[in-house]
């Protein structure tokens, strides 16, 4: 298949684009800057220019010659103190950037438009659960992050119109190495200073890489993707998280980081950290998901070991 992604130089989309790449799929990424991602991403074939702020350019004629689209480009939202402009930033990267993609596709015939869009989307859809659990049909949340993913998800949505089969990936927590959450995690366990953020009752929805990138193949793959989604392994309490990595790491995992030196240190990001969120991966169970990293000690291990 040919597949247009974008946000291909992250995380997740670095490891989605060589498995792609690996069993055959002809993949190009739309980028900032395309020299620079084609030397980051192994596996992708070209790379146009795509800035999400606009909804023109030559990287239009791209998705004409794509079977399907994965985005999962986003201004990271952890990379520095929350203020008005980083919070725009987040915002517009996500909605209008989606927009101007369905735009796109939407001014092509419809013979030569993708037959599946998968985006991303993030579990803050559902804002701060306390102990309730949340699945796919639960009500948005109302968070400046609930708005977002909201916003961002109508957007996604609208290419169904075009009679495009949509997905959107409401993520959690992804453990892996070389980035993410858990890396920011790590230091003050090696300096055996390690413990529970934000008291430790908190829900923390998370899932190792190798199955999100299983999850985004079958976004692609699987016709049962066709909705919302919630890309979880399953929920632990912050607390059983902090003792697992512990464990791992041969580290403690008694001294907690209460919630307000958090809002202290970081703002109102902070307060984000500290939110409970009780997701269940229900879409997931229901289709029989084959999880490979089905317990966190593993998950972690695995990460871990490399």
């Amino acid at each position: 298949m040919r597949i247009v992604v974008t946000g291909g130089t992250g995380f997740i989309g670095r490891r989605l684009v060589s498995v792609l790449a690996a069993r055959g799929d002809e993949v190009t990424l739309l980028a900032r800057d395309p020299e620079r991602a084609l030397r980051a991403v192994k596996g992708a074939k070209a790379a146009e220019r795509w800035d999400s702020d606009s909804a023109d350019g030559a990287w239009r004629a791209t998705l004409a010659r794509a079977d399907v689209l994965v985005h999962l480009a986003g201004e990271p939202i952890n990379a520095r103190r929350w203020d008005d402009a980083h919070k725009a930033r987040i915002r517009d990267s996500r909605v209008a950037g989606t927009r101007h993609l369905v735009e796109a596709m939407r001014a092509l015939p419809s013979s030569e438009r993708p037959k599946v869009f998968a985006s991303a989307s993030g579990v803050d859809f559902y804002g701060d659960t306390g102990d309730d659990e949340k699945i796919e049909s639960s009500p948005a949340g109302t968070t400046f992050l609930s708005e977002v993913c909201v916003a961002w998800e109508r957007e996604a949505f609208e290419a169904r119109s075009l009679g495009v089969r949509v997905n959107a990936a409401r993520t959690g927590i992804v453990l892996g190495d070389g980035g993410g959450a858990l890396e920011q995690m790590l230091l003050p366990f090696k300096m055996f200073v390690g413990g529970p953020i934000g008291g430790g009752k908190q829900w923390f929805p998370w899932l190792h890489v190798e199955d999100m990138v299983a999850m985004y193949l079958g976004a692609i793959d699987d016709p049962r993707f066709d909705g919302p989604y919630n890309a979880v392994t399953e929920s632990v309490r912050m607390s059983e998280f902090a003792r697992a990595l512990g464990k791992v790491l041969s580290r403690p995992s008694w001294l907690p980081v209460p919630g307000f030196a958090l809002r202290v240190a970081l703002g109102e990001l902070g307060a984000l950290v500290a939110e409970s969120k009780r997701i269940s991966p229900a879409f997931l169970r229901s289709i029989d998901f084959r999880f490979a990293f089905p317990t966190l000690e593993g998950a972690l291990r695995a990460v871990l070991a490399r």
